[in-house]
């Protein structure tokens, strides 16, 4: 059987040593519904078919339902549960499955929905720390435009990161081409982890277009020298088939990666990105 969480039961959470002995199928799986915070250091899946709720999917036994059941106050029959279990159609990169999910049963009572209805960015970015890791995998890794935007002072604190389990695609669909994405898979994708100041979210949000629902904020662990950090990176809501870039985004790109990351991944995105515009532009060499 499977579940859907959302809140404090997903990876690096507090409660997420539940799962523990469970197999993870999706960090970045999505269902229908808002999450609301309901004030008491949890979240509250509300049923809203306008939203889309960001969580993890996985396969657990009976042993670990029980469990589950316990710690969201949920019992069978029971009419006054906090959370009603119930079988819900989870998106992933791999396609639909059902799963159990937990939904909050006192709506009215929250204090209101949380952005993004993603539970690990809204704690990312509620951190008292003064920088936050941003994972950068596209043209954000290149630092022309940043410094044209006036803002290339809080991206100077870097350092080379790979984030695993995901694959670097071009599925944002725009009138010259593709633009970078990110998706689950069995590869790897190297970029830049920056540590940024707060004010730094702001040009980030409005560059990814994240108010206009053309990215998402999503966290995600990110691996260094210096070790392992929960990270805010963006990745393509509706995504497409992998498209070949224009040219000067592709430029941005690979400057990006010949900023510090290993000669093998360099020479991976560039073998991509020939193969993506050998389809539709063959005369043009990266």
């Amino acid at each position: 059987m499977k579940v859907f969480v959302y809140g404090t039961l997903r990876e690096g959470c507090s409660n997420s040593f539940l799962l523990e002995n469970s197999r993870k199928i999706s960090s970045q799986a999505y269902l229908e519904g808002r999450l609301d915070d309901t004030g008491n250091g949890y979240p509250g899946l509300v049923e809203d078919p306008s939203e889309v709720c960001c969580g993890e999917l996985y396969e657990i036994n009976e042993e670990t339902l029980r469990k589950l059941d316990d710690l969201e106050g949920y019992r069978e029959g029971r009419r006054e549960n906090l959370y009603e279990r119930t079988v819900r159609s989870v998106k992933t990169a791999d396609g639909k499955e059902e799963a159990y999910a937990y939904i909050y049963n006192y709506p009215s009572q929250t204090k209101g929905p949380i952005p993004f209805n993603d539970w690990k960015v809204h704690e990312l970015l509620q951190e008292d720390s003064m920088l936050i890791p941003y994972f950068a995998y596209g043209s954000c890794m290149d630092t022309k435009r940043l410094e044209k935007a006036g803002v290339l002072q809080d991206f100077n604190n870097w350092a080379a990161g790979v984030l695993n389990g995901y694959k670097l695609t071009y599925s944002l669909l725009r009138s010259d081409g593709g633009r970078a994405d990110i998706e689950e898979s069995e590869e790897l994708t190297e970029g830049i982890l920056y540590f940024v100041p707060h004010r730094s979210i702001n040009y980030l949000f409005k560059r990814e277009g994240v108010h206009k629902k053309i990215y998402r904020p999503v966290a995600v662990e990110v691996k260094t020298d210096d070790g392992i950090f929960s990270a805010l990176t963006f990745t393509v809501i509706n995504k497409q088939h992998s498209t070949s870039p224009p040219s000067h985004y592709a430029e941005e790109i690979l400057r990006g990666c010949r900023r510090g990351l290993t000669p093998e991944y360099v020479k991976k995105v560039t073998s991509q990105l020939e193969k993506l515009s050998q389809m539709t532009h063959p005369e043009e060499r990266y």
